[in-house]
């Protein structure tokens, strides 16, 4: 995770989601629900760091498809919220253009690797406590950047 005003960037030794996917094809969006995230081992700035995301079976991040060309999927996880806590007591949670509206993030499918990139969307910093050494703010906005291999792989085309 970045914060795109002050640079700042929290980086975490790996991360792993789950979801159920539509199989079959033909299928319309939602193409899969993300149900738990976890972020490992965080840092930012050389310091301890966690993330925790609000993905659940009752309130899931949604894998939606817009673009289907020549084996790569674009499209968006929406539904993105969650929380971060690092030392000194820096705290805060993660959402969209408000503190009380999900965010999103572009991803793009790859059906070849079977890899799912994650980067951009509308995600900010908010409720942003105690000291953060103007690392992270709140109202920043922040993008999440990952690389997610998909086991088993899948073939999404077009609907």
């Amino acid at each position: 995770m970045t914060d795109t005003n002050t640079g700042a960037q929290v980086v975490c030794t790996s991360s792993s989601f789950g979801a159920t996917l539509k199989s079959g094809t033909g299928k319309i969006n939602p193409l899969g629900q993300i149900t738990a995230v976890a972020y490992n081992s965080c840092t930012v700035s050389g310091s301890g760091f966690s993330i925790t995301s609000f993905a659940s079976s009752t309130s899931p991040w949604h894998l939606r498809g817009a673009t289907y060309s020549s084996g790569l999927t674009h499209g968006q996880v929406s539904n993105i919220q969650g929380s971060f806590a690092g030392p000194l007591g820096c705290s805060g949670t993660f959402a969209g253009t408000s503190a009380t509206t999900p965010g999103s993030v572009r991803v793009i499918y790859n059906n070849n690797t079977g890899v799912l990139t994650t980067s951009g969307g509308n995600a900010h910093a908010w409720n942003v406590q105690g000291s953060c050494f103007g690392n992270i703010n709140t109202g920043d906005a922040v993008t999440i950047v990952g690389h997610y291999k998909i086991s088993p792989a899948q073939t999404i085309t077009s609907p």
